[in-house]
């Protein structure tokens, strides 16, 4: 039977790709985590690495808030390419 493992995002961490080694090795098929919208969030940078919205809503604080799944099977399969940077 699948399992899933919720975490709350930050976009401060640099250990994503560690942090979804674990869970795999522990049997979790999909990772859920929340972040906030905006500038204070980490949709981008999730988006980035794959990583597909599936809710948004409204948190207990009255903010919006995304949801986002990524299927720590498949995320070989989507590559992360670091947007590229102008150089002036």
């Amino acid at each position: 039977m699948p399992r899933t493992v919720s975490a709350a995002a930050s976009g401060r961490s640099g250990s994503d790709e560690r942090f979804l080694d674990v869970v795999e090795a522990r049997g979790a098929t999909h990772v859920e985590l929340v972040t906030k919208v905006g500038p204070e969030g980490a949709a981008e940078f999730y988006e980035e690495r794959g990583w597909s919205k599936v809710d948004e809503r409204v948190d207990r604080d009255g903010e919006p808030a995304l949801t986002y799944r990524i299927d720590v099977q498949d995320r070989g399969a989507a590559e992360f390419d670091p947007p590229e940077h102008e150089t002036s």
